[in-house]
């Protein structure tokens, strides 16, 4: 005897919660770390992100400055012996007059909403 079409339909909604409880707790585990290189830099890409619809917090990507060139090696030492290497790293680094000219104009990057 075959299976009741309710039945069949409890049976696909519980798979599909179960994926998706699968999918939530994946993710929460994944991050990307945002190394930036400065005090600016740090104020600034929240901004950025945040204009460009992106909500970082949410995302996984953490922004942390390592406070001078002279410094990148020892934060990247430090993720790696703390696992951190799993994740997708992206450094920042350069003169300041670019994010200060960024900062200057970020009000002028529309927001998500806006496009």
């Amino acid at each position: 005897m075959g299976m009741s079409i309710e039945k069949c339909a409890q049976e696909q909604v519980l798979n599909e919660l179960q994926r998706k409880a699968v999918i939530r707790k994946s993710s929460l585990a994944q991050r990307i770390y945002l190394l930036v290189e400065g005090e600016l830099e740090e104020v600034t890409f929240p901004i950025l992100l945040e204009r460009a619809g992106i909500d970082y917090e949410k995302d996984n990507v953490v922004i942390s400055n390592y406070k001078g060139i002279n410094n990148l090696p020892h934060a990247l030492r430090i993720i790696d012996q703390t696992n951190g290497h799993r994740y997708p790293i992206i450094v920042t680094h350069g003169n300041g007059l670019m994010m200060k000219a960024l900062a200057g104009y970020y009000h002028k990057i529309p927001t998500a909403s806006a496009t």
